[in-house]
């Protein structure tokens, strides 16, 4: 039988603390004992999963990436910074963003790139994500 998620506390960063526990418990600690049940068990519970790993991975990835979870070329000399903006940038550019439009963003994580997109091409993006967590530090770094 898979393992269900419980009710969790919310801690003062937002994130729910049972999510995080609960995620480990989808894996067998010996992987060389997975089994099939526990493959079937992750995915039909894929959304404790998911929200589990999500609340416990994304401090680590704005440590490393800051708002912007993709990756992008760098020129010689160019900050790790500037290098995600220009990339951001010339997404814009491609999407022939106008002064004004409204722009969806589907799985914006912690909005990063939507800022940037944003304060470049003076639009207006909406961000949606899987995560709740995710939307509440979007929306903290989007004050």
């Amino acid at each position: 039988m898979a393992p269900t998620a419980t009710e969790s506390n919310v801690t003062a960063d937002g994130r729910q603390e049972n999510r995080i526990s609960n995620y480990t418990k989808f894996w067998q600690n010996d992987m060389s004992k997975e089994k099939d049940v526990d493959t079937s068990n992750r995915l039909s519970s894929y959304t404790d999963v998911v929200n589990g790993y999500y609340d416990a991975a994304t401090l680590l990835y704005e440590y490393a990436w800051a708002g912007s979870f993709h990756f992008s070329r760098f020129y010689k000399g160019e900050s790790f910074a500037a290098s995600l903006a220009r990339h951001e940038h010339y997404l814009a550019a491609q999407m022939q963003l106008k002064p004004g439009m409204r722009v969806l963003d589907v799985g914006c994580g912690v909005g990063g790139p939507a800022r940037e997109i944003a304060r470049f091409a003076d639009v207006n993006i909406v961000g949606l994500n899987n995560n709740d967590y995710q939307i509440t530090r979007a929306n903290k770094h989007t004050k």
